[in-house]
């Protein structure tokens, strides 16, 4: 249920940063990459889950999050704020 939720919220981001005559392709890229990961998600963490250890699994997702945080961090860096793009915008 919370997926659902975020996207909404995730939307409106791709919009905001999106160019206005590319927004549909960047949503739709977006729209993709969500469901192959829903898709491939389950199928990699339970191979994962039966191959290995569990405590496995939670290493590589920490793993996982910290290389989101760190890319998080980058992006706030490179891409503009919102601020910025509504003042170019105007």
């Amino acid at each position: 249920m919370t997926n659902v939720g975020m996207l909404f919220v995730v939307f409106t981001v791709v919009g905001i940063f999106a160019p206005e005559h590319l927004r549909g392709r960047y949503m739709g890229f977006f729209a993709i990459a969500n469901g192959i990961g829903w898709g491939l998600g389950p199928l990699i963490g339970g191979a994962l889950y039966d191959n290995f250890n569990p405590q496995f699994l939670w290493l590589v997702m920490a793993l996982f999050a910290f290389a989101a945080t760190i890319g998080f961090a980058i992006a706030t860096r490179v891409f503009p704020s919102r601020a910025q793009i509504r003042s170019a915008a105007s």
